[in-house]
């Protein structure tokens, strides 16, 4: 969901600085995700037989690549993502498993280039993308997409609108976060009070190419749920994490206003009646076995 993002550039964001905590946190929501959907490859009833290769994008946790990989030791599984802390785990995790079939790999600072060859995956998974791809790079990179898949291979993407819940402390800081978002460029809202990628990505594939545009939705947790730390201040604190850098940057808030609503939401997020939903997604799109007339 989108309160685990690693925005483009940054470090993963710890709780206590213990990152096997938060790659455990990390794996237990993509784990819980995938449950809620029905399967790894749910648009497909889960039948891997006519892939050869897939591409994990901007994998994280590697937890969906990972999986496939155990599942099906034929496939060669790739995962892409920045380097860093996340990176580190996941490669650990593959070994410990024992897992031959699945590599890691460096992405690039521009992901419309992807560097590898034409034709190459026949499934290509993502999710949470608001933040690695831009405005202005959507057409170019759904289009490197297909490039890189081969002819009659799907792209499925899982997209996520924020988390609504019925903290008013919560909502505001979601609020000033997704404002600081639009000033940064970031997002496809046109105004802001949303991320917007989930409302445009059906389109944007089709005019990228892809055709028989698939659309399951499915709802999970917000700040609530076996992958969350009991504690409220916890809970906040990991969705600042996520929000504080675009507030202040953008001077949505000054520190003193965020502390005060953090302050509110803790007290209301540890109240009984708490609650919080995301909605997210999924978009599968097939690449036609048939090239495009130049």
């Amino acid at each position: 969901m989108p309160t685990d993002h690693v925005q483009r550039g940054q470090e993963i964001y710890l709780l206590g600085g213990n990152a096997s905590l938060e790659m455990a946190r990390l794996t237990i929501l993509e784990r819980l995700k995938f449950e809620t959907m029905g399967g790894l490859f749910v648009e497909l009833e889960d039948d891997f037989s006519r892939c050869t290769r897939v591409l994990d994008l901007v994998s994280r946790a590697a937890t969906w690549g990972i999986s496939v990989a155990q599942a099906h030791s034929d496939l060669e599984v790739a995962c892409m993502d920045h380097p860093g802390v996340l990176m580190d785990h996941a490669q650990a995790q593959a070994q410990v498993l024992g897992l031959e079939n699945i590599h890691f790999f460096d992405l690039p600072e521009d992901i419309t280039e992807l560097d590898f060859p034409d034709n190459y995956f026949d499934l290509l998974n993502a999710s949470h993308l608001f933040s690695f791809v831009l405005p202005h790079q959507w057409s170019a990179f759904l289009k490197e997409c297909m490039r890189i898949t081969c002819p009659g291979g799907y792209v499925r993407f899982i997209e996520s609108e924020w988390g609504m819940t019925n903290s008013p402390a919560v909502e505001q800081l979601a609020a000033l976060f997704l404002h600081g978002l639009k000033k940064r460029g970031q997002g496809l809202s046109p105004d802001g009070r949303n991320l917007g990628v989930m409302t445009m990505l059906g389109y944007l594939l089709k005019q990228a190419g892809w055709q028989g545009v698939q659309r399951r939705a499915f709802v999970t947790d917000y700040l609530t749920g076996p992958a969350e730390p009991s504690d409220p201040q916890a809970k906040v604190q990991l969705m600042l994490n996520v929000m504080l850098t675009s507030i202040l940057e953008q001077h949505m808030a000054t520190q003193q206003e965020i502390d005060a609503l953090s302050a509110q939401a803790i007290v209301e997020v540890g109240q009984e009646d708490f609650q919080g939903l995301v909605l997210s997604v999924s978009f599968c799109a097939q690449k036609s076995l048939v090239p495009s007339p130049i």
